[in-house]
């Protein structure tokens, strides 16, 4: 009672909130814990740290707030760092209400937060800045080429830094998955051990042909107008070969996605098979939408969470034995492919 009265009603929602958070994350972390792994999350375009929201059960943003997801998958374990790509800067959300631009993405971000069952707590930074605020230039948009690695690169070099003695597992999305596709094919990275990439695209000159028809050179064209992606450049399509060969990767893409036609993943992992890459897998979602593999449907959630555990435990890392258990017998198909 004397608790109680001390705090306001407002104080002790988010009192009682934090407690069951924090007691969620003890019991998953009892499950699915390990010093010796930890995470790098490359994320596709917008809302950079949110989405990591929907992999692991709970973290601190840049602007100070508190960021979790009850509805996600939470297949990444603590310590993670996230890669800033190029385009993204913190700005004041004053600022952000004077560009149409910046104001619509955050329209955009927030539903798709809500969708996702994203909360969000007061930034520590107050009012000023805010999760959602963050800016995209779009000039700097790069699409997992040069500027990405580069990024990437450096996001690598920090936590190793910081987590000097773990098994790394790189986990991209979207773009965040071309760009980690593309920068194995081209550095050494030698802590990381394994490769998750969600939603990846073959080429975007393939994509935007399967998507735009007779239109797609127009497309590409006003693209590389706008931003620094070179439709002259690399893309994961031309550098299957130089991919490394015994690194366990799980390709996830789902049939519904409009924004990285499922077409354009198969392709890239019929080429990796075909260049005789046994470690590379396939897990095919039936119902989930681009960046929503994880909270879409619930079927391809429970589908995506098990399998994605019994590929962690086929090759020896950090899981969750119940989950890897229930993805076993569809971990056992893809095996078979």
């Amino acid at each position: 009672m004397i608790i109680i009265r001390y705090l306001n009603f407002k104080n002790f929602n988010i009192f009682f909130s934090g407690i069951c958070l924090l007691f969620a994350q003890y019991c998953y972390s009892a499950h699915f814990n390990d010093a010796k792994t930890s995470y790098i999350f490359a994320p596709g375009l917008h809302s950079y740290e949110t989405q990591l929201a929907r992999y692991t059960p709970q973290f601190t943003a840049i602007t100070g707030e508190e960021v979790s997801s009850p509805k996600g998958i939470h297949a990444i374990n603590q310590p993670v760092t996230i890669c800033k790509f190029p385009e993204i800067k913190l700005q004041s959300t004053k600022k952000m209400f004077l560009n149409p631009i910046d104001w619509i993405t955050s329209a955009i971000m927030t539903l798709r937060n809500v969708k996702c069952g994203v909360q969000i707590t007061d930034s520590k930074l107050g009012s000023k800045y805010k999760i959602n605020g963050h800016a995209s230039d779009i000039s700097k948009i790069n699409l997992g080429q040069e500027a990405d690695i580069k990024a990437l690169t450096e996001t690598y070099n920090k936590h190793i830094a910081l987590y000097p003695n773990t098994d790394i597992i790189l986990f991209g999305t979207s773009r965040g998955a071309a760009t980690t596709f593309n920068a194995m094919a081209q550095k050494a990275f030698p802590q990381i051990k394994m490769i998750v990439l969600e939603g990846i695209f073959d080429s975007i000159s393939h994509l935007l042909r399967h998507k735009y028809k007779t239109t797609h050179n127009f497309v590409q064209a006003i693209i590389a107008r706008f931003t620094s992606y070179k439709p002259e450049g690399i893309s994961p399509q031309s550098l299957v070969t130089n991919y490394p060969k015994d690194l366990p990767t799980l390709i996830v893409s789902s049939k519904k996605d409009e924004l990285v036609p499922y077409c354009c993943t198969e392709k890239l992992y019929a080429a990796l098979k075909d260049a005789g890459y046994s470690k590379v897998h396939f897990l095919i979602l039936e119902n989930a939408g681009h960046a929503g593999y994880s909270c879409d449907n619930q079927q391809d959630k429970d589908l995506y969470e098990s399998v994605l555990h019994a590929f962690y435990k086929h090759y020896n890392q950090s899981h969750d034995q119940e989950l890897a258990q229930a993805g076993a017998l569809v971990w056992q198909k893809i095996l078979a492919c």
